[in-house]
């Protein structure tokens, strides 16, 4: 089989619930480019992405929700809580995944979603954060079926020399 480009990934690897919306991934994978871009590899950046360590290297804001684990066919998950009704929650990184990254790298976001709530729409994003200016990109996901894994994904190059944060985000989350 053929390898990827190697390139920066951020990935989130388990999916976290809000409102019970949960988020089984994370992940930030970055590698630089080989002579022969065939032979890449990618190398996931993100602090305990698989939740295997509970929920170090992750937060929410603790006025709008709590996070906490659950198991999803014996796997580790975030586990995300609205504390009211209409709430927009966020799983975050706690430590920026990348640190003093470069301008033209690209990297590629995964996470897999699920919520107890049809109908909800969310968000993968990263924010680059440089001298004086904050770059976001972004890739909604909308969930129909209540209980459903969904995968969402973003590529993105960088456009300044930045550290790199990753949120997964849910809005008009009920309790």
């Amino acid at each position: 089989h053929t390898r990827p480009e190697r390139s920066a990934m951020i990935r989130p690897l388990k999916t976290a619930r809000f409102a019970a919306v949960a988020c089984l991934a994370a992940g930030l994978t970055i590698a630089s480019l080989p002579i022969s871009p065939a032979l890449a590899d990618s190398t996931n950046l993100v602090q305990n992405p698989s939740f295997s360590s509970a929920t170090t290297g992750w937060k929410v804001d603790t006025s709008v929700s709590t996070l906490g684990t659950t198991s999803v066919s014996s796997n580790p998950a975030a586990l995300v809580r609205a504390k009211s009704s209409n709430a927009t929650v966020a799983l975050n990184d706690a430590t920026n995944t990348v640190r003093g990254g470069k301008a033209a790298v690209t990297y590629t976001a995964t996470a897999r979603v699920r919520s107890n709530q049809a109908n909800l729409n969310g968000q993968l994003r990263v924010r680059e954060s440089g001298t004086g200016k904050t770059v976001s990109h972004a890739s909604t996901f909308y969930v129909t079926a209540a209980n459903t894994w969904q995968s969402v994904s973003l590529t993105f190059t960088t456009t300044q020399a930045s550290d790199l944060d990753l949120n997964v985000l849910a809005w008009k989350v009920s309790p």
